[in-house]
């Protein structure tokens, strides 16, 4: 597991499916953000970012990582755009 430092943020990102079908991600928008679920925040990180919160962050903002079998990447908790609430 990465452990990030200063006011970064790690961040899953989230598989777009439509049944059984994995939508590939430049298969939308050219400049869309891309959607995940916060794994980890550093020690800096706005209080605001919470573990477990879905996001929407700038898709060039950082950097991607593989870490075990997943994919994640890792940005500054100002290149995270919104948070997703549920309704």
């Amino acid at each position: 597991m990465l452990k990030p430092l200063f006011a970064r943020v790690v961040i899953e990102r989230e598989t777009l499916k439509h049944g059984s079908i994995i939508i590939p991600e430049d298969a939308g928008k050219r400049n869309a953000p891309a959607k995940g679920i916060v794994v980890a925040t550093g020690p800096e990180c706005d209080e605001s970012i919470q573990v477990g919160q879905s996001v929407l962050f700038g898709r060039y903002a950082g950097d991607w990582f593989e870490d075990g079998d997943r994919e994640v990447y890792v940005c500054q908790d100002e290149d995270i755009i919104a948070v997703i609430e549920d309704e």
